[in-house]
């Protein structure tokens, strides 16, 4: 998949009517406190996500 295709699929999959957001930003808000783990986690995934993200994006 190429990272138009990735970027469709993801728009397509936000439209759904089952779509409830991301499950790390819920989780996140869930588990406000900074130094909950869950918290840690879905912050840590969101800095991974964003590094992954920029790459493809950089090169579109």
């Amino acid at each position: 998949m190429d990272n138009i295709q990735r970027i469709h699929a993801l728009g397509e999959w936000f439209q759904e009517d089952s779509f409830s957001g991301c499950m790390f930003i819920n989780a996140s808000a869930e588990f406000s406190g900074p130094d909950d783990p869950i918290h840690m986690a879905s912050a840590e995934h969101k800095i991974l996500i964003r590094q992954y993200s920029n790459g493809p994006a950089m090169k579109a």
